[in-house]
C-alpha cells in the first residue's frame, strides 16, 4: 500500500449506534429535517450525559456525521450548543461537525437551529472553507458572518480556489497576514501547498506578489519549497518500517505564474539565499530551471559564501546538473 506525503493522517469517526429491529428509523429529508419527533424514555435520560472528556452525546453524533442519531437527541432535548472547555477551545457539536469535516452534520444542525453568534460564525466560516464546504459558506455569508482573512487562508492551504473567489468577492482582505503562524499570506500559504489554481486566483485579486513572511522568506522562496520532490512511503504493513521514496516533480508552475508576475527571482533572505539557493538545497530541479530560464544569477553568494552550484555540488542532487556551467 502507498501512502503519499509527509505524514499519515487517520480519519477520526464514530461508528454507527446499534439499533433493534423494532427501533423506528429517521429519514434525512428537507421535511424531515424541520419535523417534531418522539423521543425514547432511555433517550431523554442519557441525552446530556458527558463522558470523561466532557463531551455529550450530540457532540459525539455531529462528529461521526450521524444524521439519524443528531434528530433523535435533538428530539429529546439535547442542548444543540452546548460546549465544554476540553472540545477544541470550547467548540459546540456545529464547530465539532466542521472539525470532522461532516457538512451535512454541520448543515442539519444549522438547520435545526445551532447558533452562529459571537466567535462560533466566524469559527464556522473558517473551517467551512477548510473543508471546501460552498453550501455553508454561502450560508454563513447570506447571515451576516464577515468574510474573513482567516478563511481565505483556510481555504488557500487546502486548494479550494472556488471558495477563495467567493470570500473575496464577499469582501475578504486578500493580503491579510496570519500572525500566529509566520505571518504568512494566503499567497504564501498557497505556494507552500503548491495549488496552483488558488495561486492563479489570488493573483487575479491582487495578492501581493512580493509578499515575505516574518523570516524574511518570500512567495517565490515558497514557490520552490512546493516544487520539491515528492516523499511516497510504502508500507507492507502499518506501523512497521517502511520505504521512503522522494519522485521528483516535473514542472514549477507556482514557480512560473510569480515570475509572470514580476516576483523578483534574485530576492534573498536574510540569510542571503535565493530562491535558486533553496532549489539546490530541497533538489527542485524543476524549479531551478524554470528560474535559470527567467535570468535568476547563479553568482549570487548566500552569507556563507556558497553559490547555488556550490549548494547542489555539496549535496550531490539533481540541481547540479541543472546548475553546472556549460562548456565551450
Amino acid at each position: 500500500m502507498r501512502i503519499a506525503g509527509l505524514a499519515l493522517v487517520v480519519a477520526c469517526g464514530g461508528s454507527e449506534p446499534v439499533r433493534s429491529a423494532t427501533e423506528p428509523v429517521v429519514v434525512a429529508n428537507a421535511d424531515a429535517a424541520n419535523a417534531p419527533m418522539e423521543a425514547a424514555p432511555d433517550l431523554v435520560s442519557s441525552v446530556h450525559v458527558q463522558d470523561d472528556r466532557g463531551w455529550t452525546p450530540l457532540m459525539h453524533a455531529a462528529m461521526a456525521g450521524n444524521l439519524d442519531e443528531i434528530d433523535r437527541l435533538l428530539a429529546a432535548g439535547a442542548q444543540i450548543d452546548a460546549n465544554t472547555d476540553t472540545t477544541y477551545g470550547g467548540a459546540t457539536p456545529l464547530l465539532i461537525a466542521l472539525e470532522f469535516s461532516q457538512a451535512e452534520a454541520a448543515m442539519r444542525l444549522v438547520e435545526r437551529g445551532a447558533s452562529i453568534a459571537g466567535t462560533i460564525g466566524p469559527r464556522a466560516l473558517t473551517l467551512a472553507a477548510r473543508n471546501g464546504d460552498m453550501v455553508l459558506v454561502e450560508y454563513l455569508l447570506a447571515h451576516g458572518i464577515p468574510a474573513s482573512g482567516d478563511a481565505v487562508t483556510s481555504a488557500a492551504r487546502y486548494g479550494y480556489a472556488d471558495v477563495v473567489v467567493r470570500l473575496v468577492k464577499a469582501g475578504a482582505p486578500v493580503n491579510e497576514v496570519d500572525t500566529d503562524d509566520h505571518n504568512y499570506t494566503p499567497l504564501i500559504v498557497a505556494c507552500q501547498e503548491n495549488k496552483v489554481d488558488v495561486v492563479t486566483a489570488l493573483l487575479k485579486a491582487g495578492a501581493k506578489v512580493d509578499a515575505v513572511d516574518d523570516d524574511g522568506n518570500g512567495t517565490l522562496y515558497w514557490a520552490v519549497y512546493g516544487a520539491r520532490p515528492v516523499e511516497i512511503h510504502e508500507y507492507e504493513e502499518l506501523g512497521k518500517p517502511h520505504d521512503t521514496y522522494r519522485v521528483p516533480q516535473r514542472d514549477a508552475p507556482i514557480v512560473k505564474l510569480l515570475i509572470d508576475a514580476k516576483a523578483n527571482v534574485n530576492a534573498r533572505n536574510p540569510e542571503g539565499d535565493t530562491p535558486l539557493h533553496e532549489a539546490a538545497i530541497l533538489d527542485a530541479a524543476a524549479a531551478a530551471q524554470v528560474l535559470l530560464d527567467a535570468g535568476a544569477s547563479r553568482t549570487i553568494k548566500n552569507k556563507a559564501g556558497h553559490t547555488a552550484y556550490d549548494i547542489a555540488r555539496q549535496r550531490k542532487n539533481s540541481v547540479a546538473a541543472v546548475l553546472a556551467p556549460k562548456r565551450p
